[in-house]
């Protein structure tokens, strides 16, 4: 049994281990040029009629994170050679699912976000919109759950906009 272990390390070792460290595959699919260095994010700002206050700072610290976590990447504050701006342009709340009645058994919070991206380098410029979903019960009131509704979403559009901007895709 040890002896099976063993090789199936070693088989994992030699052949997974060469293809990610030689730049053929990465694990995360993320393909930064190399002569992309510094990245720079504008705060998001918050341009939709209601939801949270602090919606677009949490946006904006979060892609700011995801930055900062790519080794290759140094984020600095205007000017970058990879440029982030938007705004929130979207945050509803409506029906999702029908249940008895005319009643929604579900309701579904959206958030839309515009990004604007310049990549100085690479001349490699585009301007999106995202959106991102989650639905919750009717019952519950959209302040029980918005913080942590909108924790999940703005993860996700993070790595929607990382991805757009980086992805071998």
């Amino acid at each position: 049994m040890k002896k099976k272990i063993w090789l199936s390390y070693c088989l994992f070792c030699c052949l997974v281990v060469p293809i990610g460290g030689c730049g053929i595959y990465s694990f995360t699919d993320t393909a930064i040029p190399p002569e992309v260095k510094t990245a720079s994010v504008k705060d998001f700002q918050n341009a939709a009629a209601n939801g949270l206050p602090r919606l677009g700072l949490n946006l904006t610290e979060q892609l700011k994170n995801k930055l900062q976590a790519e080794p290759r990447l140094r984020l600095i504050r205007d000017n970058g050679d990879a440029r982030f701006s938007g705004a929130i342009i979207g945050y509803d709340v409506t029906p999702a699912a029908s249940g008895g009645g005319d009643q929604a058994q579900l309701n579904r919070l959206t958030i839309t976000v515009r990004v604007e991206y310049i990549n100085t380098k690479t001349k490699t410029n585009w301007s999106q919109t995202f959106k991102q979903f989650e639905n919750f019960d009717r019952n519950k009131n959209i302040s029980d759950v918005e913080e942590s509704l909108t924790t999940v979403m703005v993860e996700r559009l993070v790595d929607e906009i990382f991805n757009r901007a980086f992805s071998n895709w």
